[in-house]
């Protein structure tokens, strides 16, 4: 892949009509784009501010943080990172990962789709795969997700349909709509603090409320509850079962919201996510050192066996786009390794909620008074549990900076093949 380079003003428009392959693209302070990609696969017009852009292939774009940027079609996996103006993605027909971006509007995503830290709006058409939304500064509006639905920290109104379960952790209410609608099961944890009108809806004429003072079952269709002075109304409609746990305040932060065996803590995905993408750039800044001070004794030596200058640039240019190829498939490596491990700790996050809901319908034969105590959870096998066990001990390592990315993901793989 070779690199190009535009020189832009800081708040550029650019129009990506249509990628082939998979498409990066990541926000910088340089007042200028920057696109890998293969020479003979890309298509590039430039008046003034406003760019298009077209690729057969895979391409990597850096661009100033404030550019308003719309694209069109990308048939492989998109990812965008550290964007600070508004957004706008037709279709992706692969996987669909955000992070650290502002507004964003998207029409439809065929695979999973991964938002986390959007400072804005978020207005979603559909996916067809499952949805992971964490940290929204504005009001979410997902109007269909075919699979899954894994959404917290919302600051403003949400509205949602699922066709699968729903799990929603919201760690305040500050907004003053909620309406979520599932056709599999909704699990909802809130604060204890929380101010709402809530009304269940249970198909399955199941709904389980566990308060601070109990828990109870309600073996029937519908259910309405008033905690503090409801001022934000919130509406959770399943064709499955509804579950709404009303928890101590930080809950989110400092502890699991649902305890059972072999449960990583709630925020430790978060941890070991940050510790990845901290050894990502620690990796890359170091890669980087060792071509800048390659380039230097290069230099150092042309210069010193007498040849011209023209001659030492050519070739020293020559040694830097070898280099940078070089330091873009390490990068490249280090990003696969890097959606490898999280798509693992989604996996492992899964298998720990499906452990609750095999405990919770073992226990489905008792009714719960606000007085009784919960029952307690149905231990795992040996096997499973230590296989739990083992897993969080390997990502402790990762975070503790005793095994390095690539380690990790090879002691996660042999521990998935002997399962």
């Amino acid at each position: 892949m070779s690199n190009q380079t535009l020189d832009t003003g800081p708040v550029p428009e650019v129009f990506f009509d249509q990628a082939l392959g998979d498409l990066q693209v990541r926000g910088w302070e340089e007042p200028r784009l920057s696109i890998q990609a293969e020479p003979e696969t890309l298509q590039l017009e430039q008046q003034d501010d406003v760019i298009h852009l077209s690729c057969q292939g895979d391409c990597d774009l850096r661009l100033p943080v404030g550019a308003t940027l719309r694209i069109g079609v990308v048939n492989g996996d998109l990812s965008l990172k550290l964007l600070e103006d508004q957004l706008f993605i037709g279709e992706v027909r692969g996987d669909l990962f955000l992070r650290n971006i502002a507004a964003a509007q998207i029409q439809t995503v065929h695979g999973d789709l991964a938002v986390k830290n959007a400072s804005d709006d978020l207005s979603i058409d559909l996916v067809h795969g499952d949805a992971d939304i964490r940290q929204v500064a504005g009001q979410c509006v997902v109007n269909e997700v075919l699979g899954n639905l894994d959404l917290a920290s919302v600051d403003g109104d949400i509205q949602v349909g699922v066709r699968g379960n729903a799990r929603l952790r919201l760690d305040r209410l500050s907004g003053s709509e909620y309406k979520i609608q599932a056709g599999g099961d909704i699990y909802c944890y809130l604060p204890d603090d929380a101010d709402a009108q809530i009304s269940l809806t249970s198909e399955g004429e199941r709904i389980k409320v566990r308060l601070p003072q109990g828990s109870k079952t309600f073996p029937q269709a519908q259910y309405k509850l008033t905690l503090g002075e409801g001022a934000a109304s919130l509406t959770l409609i399943a064709s499955g079962a509804v579950y709404l746990f009303v928890e101590k305040s930080g809950w989110s932060e400092t502890e699991p919201a649902h305890s059972f065996p072999g449960a990583m803590p709630g925020n430790y995905g978060e941890q070991i996510a940050q510790q990845i993408e901290a050894q990502m750039q620690a990796q890359m800044a170091e890669i980087t050192r060792r071509l800048n001070e390659q380039m230097e004794h290069l230099t150092d030596r042309l210069g010193k066996i007498g040849l011209t200058t023209e001659e030492s640039e050519r070739i020293v240019e020559q040694a830097r786009r070898a280099s940078e190829r070089e330091a873009s498939r390490a990068q490249e490596k280090l990003r696969r390794a890097q959606e490898k491990l999280e798509r693992k700790l989604e996996a492992q996050r899964r298998r720990a909620e499906q452990h609750a809901q095999m405990a919770d319908r073992r226990s489905r034969r008792h009714t719960w008074s606000f007085e009784w105590p919960a029952p307690a959870t149905p231990p795992a096998s040996s096997k499973d549990a230590s296989t739990e066990e083992e897993r969080l001990m390997i990502l402790r390592m990762l975070e503790q900076k005793k095994i390095t990315l690539e380690q990790a993901d090879q002691l996660l793989s042999a521990l998935e093949g002997d399962e």
